[in-house]
């Protein structure tokens, strides 16, 4: 019987989201009009999250449940969109004129190796501690506190020497 009662359920839900997927598919495609890809992504991940929903705890309201979700995996792709960004060093700090590769730009092989070699060659003339607290939390993407948890360093000196090594290589890119 219980077998019987999960299934209906399991189709209630299918249903809703049949229903509502358009809604959906407005919803981000609206935030993401540039990335129809990224955009069928979330609703997938959407539907999944409303499909996993325990037998337990059906919501009273579908469509603001759903929307709910759907507010969450957005904040989700933002956040995660943006500690990727936050983990790329630009180097227009570094020189005019040149980015490190980031998933948004085409993949250019030659302008990387040059970007990398120069941003390599900048890194050389930091002393080791600065360029391991940047490289780890920066490319790594660790916080302050993992950073320094890593590194037995105190976060207070994980900050100074982030700033410090940003500064000098600010300086070396003139």
């Amino acid at each position: 019987m219980a077998a019987c009662i999960g299934t209906t359920s399991l189709t209630r839900r299918a249903d809703v989201l049949v229903a509502l997927r358009p809604a959906l598919r407005r919803y981000f495609r609206r935030r993401l009009p540039s990335s129809v890809d990224d955009a069928d992504d979330l609703i997938q991940e959407v539907c999944a999250r409303f499909l996993a929903l325990p037998e337990t705890a059906a919501p009273v309201d579908e469509w603001r449940y759903l929307f709910g979700i759907a507010r969450h995996v957005w904040a989700d792709f933002l956040a995660e969109r943006a500690r990727q960004r936050r983990h790329l060093v630009s180097s227009e700090e570094l020189s005019p004129g040149t980015m490190l590769h980031t998933a948004e730009s085409p993949s250019d092989p030659a302008r990387e190796a040059l970007t990398s070699q120069f941003v390599a060659s900048l890194l050389q003339h930091l002393p080791k501690t600065q360029k391991a607290v940047l490289l780890t939390h920066e490319q790594e993407g660790y916080s302050y506190a993992e950073t320094a948890a890593r590194l037995g360093l105190s976060v207070h000196t994980v900050h100074t020497y982030l700033k410090s090594a940003k500064s000098q290589l600010r300086k070396l890119a003139r």
